[in-house]
């Protein structure tokens, strides 16, 4: 097999997507499809090698996977324990037990397996987790684990058969992704049986040019390289992963890997120095990038703003670099520091021992509590009850569908819903409530102020609920929507608005599909969020949170976005914020010694009494 610069090339795209992804760069919205391209590369790759040596008869299962624990584990093994100083000092308790419970599962290469359990990938608290992305290097090691087994009993009968088998198999993967978006998304996002056919596309790739070089052919190169950058400016966290959607990175990628030969425009593009430079580092800046955008994200000294996380990618690039010269080049050379294969596997399960043990260490310590400062107790409980206190009055689990209190299936929750005014004494325009937890947060307002309503949320619902990727929970809002919403009736929309979802068209959809469904609707801006508040309130206390920066990017884009549009009579909209602070340059979580927010965007029990004050006073000059 020959080195192919442009292969490397195609790695610098996929590693700069997903690390401006994570960055927050608006333009790369679909970023996060760089882990698909890392998919079929990697099955190209390892095929390619596989099948070279299978070939002469050669083919070693040990030596497989000593090449594996060369390439994955020094990089891994280094960025997992420096970590961990960072995770001792700005975590607090519950996210260091997660940290610790996702060193385990680094050291069992399990990562996808855990964190699928704890939340989604695109939800907000997969933010402060330095080692999510992880998981995909899970996918990887457990196909890893089971396909030299598979292509071994197979190739005794030939590469015709091995090939049908790998088709069936991918066709059958591919199936079962479309299916588990609309029904399991987050096992489809994070498990091996939808991800397998990423993979074996790559190794596809490698059946097809087995032995030979790519075929040089401009236009097929080309578009492939278009569809890749296609999807990552185009999709967005609403995309279901993986899916047929994932057909335009995946074709594309394999487009390239046939057809970018010699002498073809895509190839001269991708073997340019500084994207073949980039490539080779693409793997540790991989590993790099998520432990320094959630460490900035912790820390309470300096806000991490966009330009901030821009030159955090530069950091992970350039700590990439010092990672592949100094941590996987030694492991991988001609003169490696380990040169037996008994002292990589020996060495390996000692360093993997030491993280597994750290793990276990901070999970059976509960997270360290007694390293915090004085106080820290007593302001966890108070955040407890008030986070209990927010529960009961958005009626989670009973009015809001989380999966969570009472009625946790879809079914249950929506037989035991009963979540509106009785119809005899009811006043008209009846008012109704839809939207996610956010929108919760509105309903408990409007009952801590005795305004009755109708309460239809589920979390993590957007405001398109006709959009592809809508999370399957959100059938609650769907059937009770066509159960309960008459024209005559005014509907208040509230949404933890994602960045794709404060664009124009993104905006001017919603404002088309609501309009003509009753007779006026109350549209609220997103708020202001404080990332850092949890961290800031139980390590400094309430004093910290007067000087705490919001996050106003959400709110700010918002609002020059709807100042563009011609928004109908029915549509009104209400600056969410506006409604708790006066002086939106001085708003704060911590007002009069109150605590007006929970978490990083969701509101207390007195701030939700007082936004529900200021709604009832804008819904009375409204005519309501």
């Amino acid at each position: 097999m020959h080195y192919r610069p442009d292969i490397d090339g195609l790695r610098a795209v996929a590693v700069l997507s997903v690390i401006f992804y994570h960055a927050g760069i608006v333009f790369f919205s679909g970023g996060f499809i760089g882990v698909d391209v890392f998919f079929v590369l990697s099955g190209y790759l390892i095929t390619a090698l596989m099948l070279k040596d299978m070939s002469v008869g050669r083919f070693s299962l040990l030596h497989f996977y000593e090449r594996r624990a060369r390439r994955i584990l020094p990089a891994l093994i280094v960025v997992a324990l420096a970590c961990i100083p960072f995770a001792w000092v700005l975590m607090v308790p519950a996210q260091f037990i997660d940290f610790s419970q996702s060193l385990i599962a680094v050291a069992t290469f399990s990562s996808n397996i855990l964190f699928l359990r704890e939340s989604g990938y695109f939800e907000g608290a997969a933010e402060l987790k330095p080692l999510l992305h992880t998981w995909s290097l899970a996918v990887e090691e457990q196909f890893y684990l089971l396909f030299p087994l598979l292509l071994m009993a197979l190739w005794r009968f030939g590469r015709s058969r091995v090939v049908q088998v790998l088709i069936a198999t991918l066709l059958l993967s591919l199936a079962w992704s479309e299916w588990g978006w609309r029904h399991l998304p987050d096992a489809n996002f994070y498990l091996l049986p939808s991800r397998a056919w990423e993979l074996l596309a790559g190794s596809l790739c490698a059946f097809v040019l087995q032995g030979g070089p790519a075929r040089a052919r401009n236009l097929p190169a080309a578009a492939g390289l278009g569809m890749i950058l296609l999807a990552v400016f185009l999709y967005d966290t609403s995309t279901p992963v993986p899916s047929l959607y994932m057909l335009l990175p995946v074709g594309g990628t394999c487009l390239v890997i046939l057809f970018a030969g010699p002498g073809t425009w895509v190839a001269a593009l991708l073997s340019t120095r500084i994207m073949v430079a980039i490539g080779l580092i693409s793997y540790s800046a991989y590993l790099w990038h998520q432990p320094l955008f959630v460490f900035a994200r912790l820390q309470l000294w300096i806000p991490p703003t966009p330009v901030a996380m821009l030159g955090l990618s530069a950091v992970s690039l350039a700590l990439g670099w010092l990672s592949w010269r100094y941590v996987e080049q030694p492991f991988r050379g001609n003169r490696p520091l380990l040169p037996t294969r008994p002292q990589v596997f020996t060495t390996s399960a000692l360093a993997s021992v030491v993280i597994l043990g750290a793990g276990f260490v901070g999970y059976l310590a509960n997270g360290f509590p007694t390293r915090l400062p004085a106080g820290y107790e007593i302001r966890q409980e108070r955040l407890a009850e008030l986070r209990a206190v927010r529960h009961a009055d958005i009626r989670s689990g009973v009015c809001n569908f989380n999966r969570k209190g009472p009625h946790r299936t879809l079914e249950d929750f929506l037989g035991h819903w009963d979540c509106a005014p009785e119809e005899q004494g009811a006043r008209a325009p009846r008012l109704i409530v839809v939207g996610d937890s956010h929108a919760a947060d509105i309903s408990s307002a409007l009952t801590l102020n005795g305004i009755d309503h109708i309460q239809i949320t589920s979390s993590a619902c957007p405001l398109l609920l006709d959009k592809a990727g809508v999370p399957p929970n959100c059938e609650v809002i769907r059937r009770l929507l066509d159960k309960h919403l008459r024209p005559d009736d005014w509907v208040i929309l509230a949404n933890k608005f994602q960045p794709h979802e404060v664009t124009e068209s993104y905006i001017r959809n919603v404002v088309e599909e609501w309009a003509p469904r009753s007779a006026r609707t109350l549209l609220l801006a997103p708020r202001f969020e404080f990332p850092s508040f949890e961290n800031a309130f139980l390590m400094q206390g309430a004093a910290r949170l007067d000087n705490l920066q919001p996050e106003t990017e959400t709110w700010q884009d918002f609002t020059e976005t709807v100042a563009k549009l011609e928004v109908p009579e029915t549509i009104r909209l209400i600056d969410t914020t506006s409604l708790l602070c006066a002086d939106l340059a001085q708003c704060s979580p911590v007002k009069d010694g109150q605590l007006m927010y929970v978490d990083g965007h969701h509101f207390s029990g007195e701030a939700a009494r007082q936004v529900g004050a200021s709604l009832a006073r804008k819904l009375q000059a409204e005519g309501w």
